[in-house]
């Protein structure tokens, strides 16, 4: 369980402009003064200065965040949740490189943070697909379990969420890369059901934002940097799968569609990624037999 120093130098971290020597140098005010982080956190802005230096913008990202992680500090219970910065040894630096600007500032989690470093392969596709799509991606997500590979996905309904499965139910890992926050999130309130030595939810937002549109796309860039590679099981010719395939193809992941003979409405994407650069694999490959 992180301690309440954990959380407000996770929240200080946040802020842009702020770095590891602050932090320390933070920690060590405190430590002098006897003061505890909650504390600091409930004392006004101005005084809160003269122990921590803040500019007017990261005054007001605190003031913002300050009530979350006063109840963060009072009420979190769960000893699989983590914190993690660009300062910690665990940051999947090389993974996240590719991104650049869109690279997060910090990322919260809950499960394993060592299947956060393990190789694994994105399994993507619409939330409405076929019966036979999801089985597609059941026996995908099994079949790279087998060969030693976990299974990244968004955890949404269809695709993403017969994915998870089928790699837990294979013996497997499986990432959940989440639009929300960790706290927030539908498969987080689940948990009891998922073996957090098997699985990862991790998310780049702050851990009680809810959904928006905005951090669904940034999650998809996400799932590419954290992904060996990417499967797209079945992509409309709009949405969240489609951006995901084209996302993988601009950050240069390998990058597979399920061909399916027939373009409709579940697989128009598809066909538009195998035009883009995609590597094309037969259905037939993937039907159970």
């Amino acid at each position: 369980m992180p301690s309440s120093s954990d959380w407000v130098s996770f929240l200080l971290r946040t802020l842009p402009g702020t770095g590891a020597e602050q932090i320390a140098l933070w920690r060590a005010t405190l430590t002098a003064q006897g003061m505890s982080p909650e504390s600091w956190l409930q004392l006004k802005p101005r005084n809160r200065s003269k122990l921590f230096p803040l500019s007017e913008s990261q005054e007001e990202t605190l003031a913002r965040r300050v009530p979350e992680c006063l109840r963060f500090s009072a009420a979190m219970e769960d000893d699989a949740i983590w914190l993690m910065t660009p300062d910690d040894p665990g940051w999947p630096r090389g993974a996240l490189e590719p991104l650049g600007p869109r690279a997060p500032e910090f990322l919260s989690g809950w499960g394993s943070r060592a299947v956060l470093g393990q190789p694994h392969v994105a399994v993507v596709g619409s939330r409405s697909a076929t019966p036979e799509a999801v089985q597609f991606a059941e026996i995908a997500a099994r079949s790279l379990v087998e060969m030693g590979l976990g299974v990244i996905s968004g955890g949404a309904r269809g695709i993403d969420q017969a994915a998870h499965r089928a790699a837990l139910r294979t013996g497997g890992t499986t990432i959940f890369v989440l639009s929300e926050g960790v706290v927030s999130s539908t498969d987080h309130a689940h948990r009891e059901e998922l073996d957090p030595a098997r699985v990862c939810l991790v998310s780049q937002v702050w851990p009680t934002q809810r959904f928006s549109t905005a951090e669904a796309l940034a999650r998809n860039h996400l799932i590419v940097a954290l992904s060996q590679a990417v499967l797209v099981v079945a992509a409309e010719s709009t949405g969240g799968s489609l951006r995901t395939g084209l996302a993988a193809l601009e950050m240069r992941r390998p990058t597979f569609v399920i061909h399916h003979p027939e373009v409709t409405v579940h697989t128009a994407g598809n066909h538009r990624l195998r035009q883009a650069g995609a590597i094309a694999l037969p259905a037939e490959a993937f039907r159970a037999g």
